[in-house]
């Protein structure tokens, strides 16, 4: 027979699965276009621009008509990595802003 997980681990995956789910949900707050920006420049980060549908690197429209349709996502270890989804644009380019990646685009277009 193979490995079957045990009780305490099936409780603990469910417990994380919640965690996750509950953190992620649309009830946590969301910061405007002109927030984002303001939080950026206060982190003296660059949401570094790009010619896209969404208009910002590292960040697309991913899930059209959901309440969160913008994907942060970088490219990380040969693959892409996705951050999380976000109500607007600018709000996912400050999550990628926030990465060495993000970091790393910003230095190259200055």
């Amino acid at each position: 027979m193979g490995w079957r997980p045990t009780l305490v681990e099936r409780a603990l995956k469910g417990l994380v699965f919640f965690l996750l789910s509950f953190f992620s949900s649309s009830k946590t707050s969301t910061l405007s276009p002109e927030e984002a920006r303001q939080q950026a420049q206060a982190e003296k980060l660059t949401l570094v621009v790009a010619e896209n549908a969404t208009g910002y690197f590292g960040v697309r429209l991913n899930k059209p008509g959901k309440p969160k349709p913008y994907q942060a996502r970088v490219w990380r270890s040969g693959k892409y990595m996705s951050l999380a989804h976000f109500a607007t644009a600018e709000e996912a380019a400050l999550c990628v802003a926030r990465t060495p990646e993000g970091r790393a685009a910003a230095a190259k277009r200055l």
